[in-house]
């Protein structure tokens, strides 16, 4: 199952700079999805794992009834990080988020075809 969050990033200006940066990972439960994104992102940023801290970690079932999502279509619901006029907001690049950052095995493909398929700003 995937699980996404909204992760602080570390001072060091990792991600574009951003303070704040979307997390996709793979997970049996919140709690494993929890310690995997703690302990992976500590690795990947070399810091300590007690750092690392985020907010809405939410499982792709949860963002697929999330009545924010009725606007998206498929697999991009995972993306929606909001809405403004009637329309859902993505986390596709364009945003104060950055890029995500997928620590995905087994779902990294189907991520990446509903990530390459965004609507984008000037497209």
């Amino acid at each position: 199952m995937i699980f996404r969050a909204m992760v602080d990033t570390p001072r060091s200006g990792w991600h574009n700079s951003n303070s704040v940066c979307v997390v996709f990972v793979e997970a049996s439960t919140r709690d494993q999805a929890a310690s995997s994104l703690r302990q992976t992102l500590a690795s990947l940023w070399h810091v300590e794992a007690a750092s690392i801290d985020w907010t809405n970690l939410h499982s792709e079932f949860e963002m697929m009834a999330d009545p924010c999502t009725a606007d998206a279509v498929g697999d991009h619901k995972l993306f929606v990080t909001g809405g403004y006029g009637g329309k859902p907001d993505y986390a596709n690049g364009d945003g104060v988020s950055g890029s995500p950052v997928f620590l995905l095995t087994r779902e990294l493909n189907r991520m990446m075809n509903a990530y390459l398929t965004l609507p984008r700003a000037g497209v």
